[in-house]
């Protein structure tokens, strides 16, 4: 069934933030999105109806990932902070990580205890998820980093960009399996299937 989301404007006025983050919590009821107004927001995937807005980014948002449990929502952008949120909880972040540049994708490993991290350079890192320490930072085909995805035993990262490259390594030695040209511009998205 489509679902309309519907986002109350205290103010009165018509508009809308561009939305450059989405995602679906795994077995719950919750749809997260966010980005250029800095906000996280959560809507009811039943009714499309607007949960709660988070605040804590100080920039643009471009990305959002759920754990696989749905039990924490990390979100990251332009600020170069990752932050951790309870969608249960008391709507005050933790903050997990911070990096050099501005985070284009983020995206947790499917058992739930890595979380991969590239963005405006060229490395791309993933961190033990429950301490925050970093695990794997390696180089990355180009400094304009995009997509990100785990493959679904989690012994696989893909990444693109910019140039249009993908690369592969393993997880969580870092030792780089593949790397071809897959089109010749940008790459925006990547999955395993």
């Amino acid at each position: 069934p489509h679902v309309l989301l519907q986002r109350p404007d205290p103010t009165g006025l018509d508009h809308s933030a561009v939305v450059t983050a989405l995602s679906i919590q795994p077995r719950g009821p919750l749809l997260a999105t966010a980005g250029d107004d800095h906000l996280v927001r959560l809507w009811d995937l039943r009714t499309g109806k607007l949960v709660r807005t988070l605040q804590g980014h100080r920039d643009w948002v471009r990305c959002a990932a759920f754990t696989p449990d749905g039990r924490w929502l990390a979100t990251a952008g332009d600020d170069r902070r990752i932050l951790l949120w309870d969608p249960r909880g008391d709507g005050r972040p933790v903050e997990f990580a911070t990096r050099d540049e501005a985070i284009n994708s983020i995206d947790f490993s499917p058992h739930g205890n890595w979380l991969a991290v590239i963005g405006f350079n060229s490395h791309l890192d993933v961190y033990n998820a429950e301490t925050g320490q970093q695990i794997i930072s390696v180089g990355c085909p180009c400094c304009d980093m995009r997509a990100i995805s785990f493959s679904d035993d989690g012994r696989l990262l893909a990444a693109g960009g910019r140039n249009g490259q993908v690369a592969i390594w393993e997880v969580p030695s870092g030792r780089q399996v593949a790397v071809w040209q897959a089109h010749r511009q940008r790459l925006r998205s990547l999955v395993f299937r």
